[in-house]
């Protein structure tokens, strides 16, 4: 079967009062901390649309230079440089106790199209690097890949997102390269690295 579409509607409630859900422009204090880089095989990720992929935890700290502090409510960017590895908010990711246990036939039709009513199941996706089974929010179906991602940090000075890894990219020989996500608040940027650990195909 082809890559499942994701699905489970989800709610996205803002902020209380006034305040706007991607959060206020970083002052110039404001500074970035980022998790080591994550080194993953390019080949147990698979393909693109293959339903196997690597799930990655990003958490991406923001804190006042000048007082050590984390920052709540602060807008932060994310931009992925890689066709097949896509920024998921940490809201639309849900573990499921897969497998799933079900035919294409209870999914899909002879076009390949899904079945109104089709089971959860068949929208659950294998995730390679935690080994387990995930379930996307509908928002980002299968024609809704997202590079980019904006957000805002919460009362711990953290913005959690998720690195959904479908295919590691590659050069023009057909050997992995590396996959970089830059992490922006406007006047600082970092960079979280997927690792391709083995480069050759």
């Amino acid at each position: 079967m082809s890559r499942l579409p994701f699905a489970t509607p989800i709610v996205l409630l803002g902020l209380a009062g006034c305040l706007p859900a991607t959060g206020v422009q970083a002052p110039y204090e404001a500074n970035l901390s980022l998790p080591d880089d994550v080194e993953i095989s390019g080949d147990s990720v698979g393909g693109y649309d293959d339903d196997i992929g690597a799930l990655i935890l990003l958490d991406v700290l923001v804190f006042s230079d000048d007082t050590g502090l984390p920052m709540n409510n602060i807008q932060v960017e994310l931009l992925s440089n890689s066709a097949g590895v896509y920024l998921i908010p940490s809201s639309a990711v849900k573990l499921v106790a897969g497998p799933a246990e079900v035919s294409e036939e209870q999914c899909v039709d002879a076009d390949g199209n899904y079945l109104d009513g089709a089971p959860d199941e068949c929208y659950w996706i294998y995730d390679s690097s935690g080994d387990q089974y995930i379930q996307f929010a509908s928002d980002f179906a299968n024609s809704y890949k997202p590079n980019y991602m904006r957000g805002a940090t919460d009362s711990s000075g953290i913005l959690r997102a998720y690195i959904y890894v479908d295919a590691m990219p590659e050069d023009g020989a057909g050997n992995y390269i590396d996959a970089a996500i830059s992490v922006m608040l406007g006047h600082v940027t970092e960079t979280f690295t997927v690792v391709a650990s083995d480069n050759a195909r």
